[in-house]
């Protein structure tokens, strides 16, 4: 598990890492050509996910990782609301970020941007050339983009949703 919150100007590089990476409301950062692996038997609650950037965190830079959770690619898990939370694989909030060339599989969402009163200032964002396997909900979840987001070339299999925008804030 790796925790920087609130940090500026770290660069995570070819790191093996079981266990989430959370560097909320930090900004410059960048996690390149690392493997996260989510373990087996990790309780609901105790960190799921595997790279997240939640509160307002800005201008970092997501790219060439693999980073695997543990959900399971079956019919009462799907969805949103009644199955257990199986993490997110990469979640961000807040602009410019830059999410490319990852490998993710085995989250609610591969990939997710924060939504409602946790979205902050979520404009200038790029989710390129993804690969996203097994999502019990989305692929990608662009929920509550101000502007400017772009979502482009990334594959998507086995996803209850491939791509969600709702709501899409500001055109």
């Amino acid at each position: 598990v790796v925790d920087l919150i609130g940090r500026q100007w770290v660069h995570l590089d070819g790191l093996t890492i079981n266990g989430r990476v959370r560097m909320n409301a930090s900004s410059n950062m960048s996690v390149t050509r690392c493997t996260v692996t989510i373990p087996a038997g990790t309780a609901e609650g105790q960190g799921r996910s595997g790279i997240v950037f939640q509160l307002r965190s800005e201008n970092n830079y997501i790219a060439d990782n693999v980073v695997t959770g543990i959900a399971p690619w079956q019919e009462d898990m799907l969805g949103c609301c009644d199955a257990p939370f199986m993490g997110e694989g990469i979640e961000i909030s807040g602009p410019g970020h830059v999410v490319m060339n990852n490998r993710v599989r085995g989250f609610r969402d591969a990939i997710s941007f924060m939504e409602e009163d946790e979205a902050y200032d979520q404009w200038s964002i790029d989710v390129i050339n993804n690969d996203l396997v097994l999502a019990v909900d989305d692929g990608v979840e662009a929920d509550y983009c101000f502007h400017n987001c772009r979502i482009m070339r990334n594959r998507v299999t086995n996803a209850f949703i491939g791509l969600s925008s709702q709501p899409g804030i500001g055109g």
